[in-house]
């Protein structure tokens, strides 16, 4: 790997940015190695995709899971700098495909056992093939395919998406292929897209997947809190499981829960369905209270009795611009 400083060499200032080629699986870990390992100290880098690759029986730990993610939850933290969180260089797929990444339930519930052990005050815990993406990140060009990323049921198994858990920066021209599950804040692309300090930018992304989680899920987004997710579309399945007593709710078939934010020209053709009773579930979005919606279509075949928006209070306009098709 182009550019990895050996054990014991000085880490690099933020200022000396470098460009760093990946071709194999084994380039891609120590990639995921040295960001994860170098916390905010290397936050200018650019990691270039120069040819496909297979992660097929690959242990994978999700870019951004370090120290500095985590302890900057802290807000007793007096170093506790928001916009050093997580990936904050640029992740350019050049076109090339992922294949096979899996991260299984029993190493979600390991993820979930270092945060809680190590980081006591720490609520963070993505999973994907990034934890979480910085609000200086950007990841594009890329797809994924058959891709498993499995926090199950598992308590604390929240922020979870096939490429992140969350979002604070940019993501365009990705797609992505595959099943993901969670107990909360699930997505197919993305669990959380999160505006901080700047404006968060989902674009031109796809997601061809089968989500199964609680509450806050859905087909791209699990949970929106601001940002622009714009010309995104979905297929396949939004599926609400129990949690024990907890009834589960904020389902939809695009983003479960828009409580800021903007979705412009999205498609939803995702099938959306719960065998329990469930709360806020929708063929586009299972509740909006707040942002805006428009220019947005649905699959009116695979709505069953839900409204494209179930339920919304506070938006911009007032009545979201959802169009039934079909």
């Amino acid at each position: 790997l182009s550019g990895c400083a050996p054990s014991g060499e000085e880490v690099l200032s933020e200022q000396e940015s470098q460009v760093i080629e990946i071709s194999t699986a084994e380039e891609l870990l120590a990639a995921a190695k040295r960001i994860n390992e170098s916390g905010y100290l290397q936050q200018n880098d650019t990691y270039l995709l120069t040819a496909d690759i297979d992660l097929t029986g690959v242990e994978w730990t999700p870019i951004g899971f370090n120290e500095r993610v985590l302890t900057f939850q802290d807000e007793d933290d007096p170093e506790r700098d928001p916009s050093r969180q997580g990936f904050n260089g640029v992740f350019d797929g050049q076109g090339h495909t992922i294949t096979g990444l899996t991260i299984t339930e029993e190493q979600g519930a390991a993820f979930i056992e270092v945060r809680s052990k190590n980081f006591p005050k720490a609520t963070m815990s993505g999973m994907g093939l990034f934890a979480l993406i910085g609000q200086n990140g950007t990841v594009r060009d890329l797809r994924l395919e058959n891709v498993q990323v499995l926090g199950g049921s598992a308590s604390g198994s929240r922020y979870v998406g096939l490429l992140a858990g969350t979002c604070y920066g940019t993501v365009e021209r990705v797609s992505v292929q595959g099943t993901v599950s969670g107990n909360s804040y699930t997505g197919g692309l993305i669990g959380q897209l999160m505006s901080l300090g700047s404006e968060a930018v989902v674009r031109d992304c796809t997601a061809e997947v089968d989500v199964e989680c609680n509450r806050y899920v859905g087909g791209l987004i699990g949970i929106s809190s601001g940002g622009i997710t714009a010309d995104c579309q979905v297929s396949g399945s939004v599926h609400a499981v129990p949690d024990g007593e907890v009834i589960p709710s904020d389902i939809g078939g695009l983003v479960g829960r828009c409580s800021s934010g903007n979705f412009v020209r999205c498609h939803a053709q995702a099938e959306v369905f719960t065998h329990v009773e469930a709360w806020y579930v929708g063929g586009f979005c299972g509740m909006a209270s707040g942002g805006c919606i428009l220019d947005c279509t649905v699959d009116g075949s695979l709505t069953a009795a839900w409204e494209p928006v179930n339920d919304y209070y506070n938006l911009v306009p007032e009545e979201p611009e959802v169009e039934i098709l079909g």
